[in-house]
């Protein structure tokens, strides 16, 4: 039973000097190489404890006990490690998909290197901050406090995956609502053009109607002239002859005023002749009156 935990003290001493090699060597590595490194030494003190967890089988429950639960310790750490390593690996298609979005938005491709050099220097100074937190010589407080960091990049993964997706949805309905923008600038676009045209084709028409309406009117107002003129000459021609009829009728008026005088003359002398042949007519009856009785008186005698 010493011997086996003599064993299990002295691997697991190599493994803290290894994951101290790792820190030391991870200044001069990359993320992922780094996160392989991890997950190898490991697998490695993992088969390492599985090897000494059947051994000790063999001697002692007490040390079976306690290298099967280091063993489900890195076993859970291992699939950590793995899904963390999976998902940086899958980090790099996230950060072109959000490059893609960002060169859809700024439409350059320097602002896509930059972000990718960006995540690759945030991922290698957050696994450098890792490896240097593991400072405890025990090394199942090391895989707890290693498991509590991927616990919490796997948490801050899965927020920064959520941001990304909303960002996305953002994204979309962003060129959504472009789309419809432009789609509805198109129609104002032409609409704009068929109004124009619209407005040249009443401006032309205005324009027609100005110069009909401006001859017409030079039209009428020679008619005018014309009949003013026409008009005109038409009174000075009635004034003439209200005039010659003037005089015809001051002289017919005169004429009628001696026909009347000469009518009263014919008139009084007609009287006077018939007083006249009246006296006459009564002399001759009573010359005839006494004609008569003087040949009464003869006849008598």
């Amino acid at each position: 039973m010493t011997t086996a935990g003599t064993n299990i003290e002295s691997e697991t001493t190599n493994d803290v000097n290894n994951d101290e090699n790792l820190a030391f060597d991870s200044n001069q590595i990359s993320s992922d190489d780094l996160l392989a490194q991890i997950i190898d030494s490991i697998n490695l003190s993992t088969s390492c404890e599985d090897t000494t967890t059947d051994e000790s089988q063999l001697k002692s429950s007490t040390t079976t006990t306690r290298t099967s639960g280091q063993t489900a310790i890195g076993a859970k750490l291992v699939k950590k490690l793995e899904t963390l390593a999976a998902t940086s690996k899958e980090n790099k298609p996230t950060n072109g998909k959000t490059s893609i979005i960002a060169t859809a938005a700024s439409s350059t491709t320097a602002s896509t290197t930059n972000n990718e050099s960006d995540s690759r220097r945030i991922i290698t100074k957050a696994a450098k901050n890792i490896v240097k937190g593991l400072t405890d010589p025990d090394p199942q407080k090391n895989l707890l406090t290693l498991a509590t960091k991927i616990a919490e990049l796997q948490e801050q993964q899965r927020l920064t995956q959520t941001k990304a997706n909303e960002s996305e949805k953002r994204f979309t309905i962003l060129v959504r609502e472009r789309d419809q923008a432009l789609l509805e600038n198109g129609r104002i676009v032409a609409a704009k053009a068929k109004l124009e045209s619209l407005c040249r084709e009443l401006h032309r028409h205005s324009q027609q109607i100005r110069d009909e309406s401006s001859q017409r009117q030079r039209d009428e107002e020679t008619k005018r002239r014309e009949l003013a003129t026409k008009f005109q000459t038409t009174i000075d021609e009635i004034a003439s002859q209200l005039s010659n009829y003037s005089e015809k009728s001051t002289s017919l008026r005169e004429q009628n005023l001696q026909l009347s005088e000469e009518l009263t003359n014919v008139v009084k002398r007609y009287e006077l002749r018939e007083k006249e042949v009246e006296a006459a007519l009564k002399k001759r009856e009573l010359e005839l009156r006494l004609t008569e009785a003087s040949l009464e008186q003869s006849h008598t005698l």
